[in-house]
């Protein structure tokens, strides 16, 4: 945070006009104090002396304060900092127009184009012989006889799981498209992905000459073909997102790319796949920041400036109006049900950025101000 923006809420907290979500940066300011080795410059008498020359009167409890050697940057604890500096640990909500995640509900359409609207509190969706229910039983559409073509689209700020016919669930990101049969054929199981989605494949065998066979699985997107043997794996094809990547957390994925090449991935790897080149370019991967999404949060680790603004265009349906992306990077980990205005206010005190919010009609437009 600059140092006369900290200066600022420090004279508002001494003179108590500061909001609660300003207070409590600087009530949790004081408290991280203890875990930090700088404050080992600081006796209990002077952080005490210090704190109480800004406490408001409203306040008695005693609190701890720690200083940075460098300059102090405030972050959320919802963990966002700038790269880079050092930093501390704090809770920081700011009061501006909020923008929440879009609340456009997720649909079905139906091959003859009958669309059926979901509930997004429920918690998912199985696909089975009784036809497609909600995961509380409650039911949705009545099975039918013969296996038609499924679509279910996601919209922008939501994510929702499938559980397909052969036991197979699927967790669907935000601004996504999985088009699956309402019955999978005896000898192969096929998909079609736009978008993000992390897989549980079930495994599945038939009966051929008295053996086993295990029936092939798998997941097409724009630029290559993903063939699966009962796995957990996460891939992410977004059409404004140069790269396709898939990610294998357990078992084995085979990827084929539009002209042929193969690769075969382990667990923990990433296979990488350019729409200029068509190239597969195998790499480690961070497990828990590709699947964080899954798990409600944003994770940013030596994260770009224009990436976070893709992740906060697809979950907030924003439309990002910015010529020239900062050469800036960003570590980080936050709650994705935040509002949009948490998010922004974080990167300004972080950085030297400044965001504009501009409403045209329908659509919201974040450019840099």
């Amino acid at each position: 945070m600059k140092s006369e923006l900290f200066n600022k809420l420090l004279e508002k907290y001494k003179n108590n006009t500061a909001t609660e979500a300003e207070r409590k940066v600087i009530d949790d300011w004081f408290e991280n104090l203890s875990s930090s080795e700088s404050s080992n410059n600081w006796s209990d008498t002077e952080i005490n002396k210090l704190y109480n020359s800004i406490r408001p009167k409203s306040q008695i409890r005693r609190l701890r304060y720690w200083l940075s050697a460098a300059v102090a940057i405030l972050i959320a604890s919802v963990g966002l900092y700038y790269y880079g500096k050092e930093s501390v640990t704090l809770s920081y909500e700011i009061a501006l127009e909020n923008v929440l995640p879009n609340n456009e509900a997720p649909k079905i359409i139906l091959e003859n184009g009958e669309v059926i609207y979901l509930d997004d509190q429920k918690d998912g969706l199985t696909i089975g012989d009784n036809g497609i229910q909600y995961d509380d039983g409650t039911n949705v559409h009545e099975s039918q006889t013969e296996i038609i073509t499924l679509t279910i689209q996601i919209p922008r700020g939501k994510k929702y799981k499938v559980e397909l016919s052969d036991g197979t669930k699927v967790w669907l990101n935000a601004a996504t498209t999985l088009k699956y049969p309402s019955r999978f054929a005896k000898d192969k199981r096929e998909l079609e992905l736009e978008g993000e989605a992390f897989f549980e494949v079930a495994p599945l065998f038939v009966q051929e000459n008295g053996v086993q066979i295990r029936v092939p699985f798998e997941v097409k997107t724009s630029n290559q073909v993903i063939k699966v043997l009962g796995t957990h794996f996460n891939v992410s094809s977004y059409g404004n997102v140069v790269d396709e990547r898939t990610t294998l957390v357990e078992g084995s994925v085979q990827l084929i790319n539009n002209v042929g090449q193969s690769k075969v991935l382990k667990p923990g790897q990433q296979g990488v796949i350019s729409s200029t080149n068509q190239n597969i370019m195998l790499r480690n991967a961070d497990v828990e920041l590709v699947t964080a999404w899954k798990n409600d949060l944003f994770i940013f680790r030596n994260a770009s400036f224009k990436e976070i603004m893709q992740e906060l265009e697809r979950w907030y349906d924003i439309k990002i109006d910015i010529d020239k992306y900062p050469d800036t990077k960003f570590y980080g980990e936050l709650n994705r049900n935040v509002p949009l205005s948490d998010v922004l206010a974080l990167i300004q005190l972080t950085s030297d950025i400044k965001f504009k919010l501009v409403s045209n009609g329908n659509v919201n437009r974040l450019i840099i101000d």
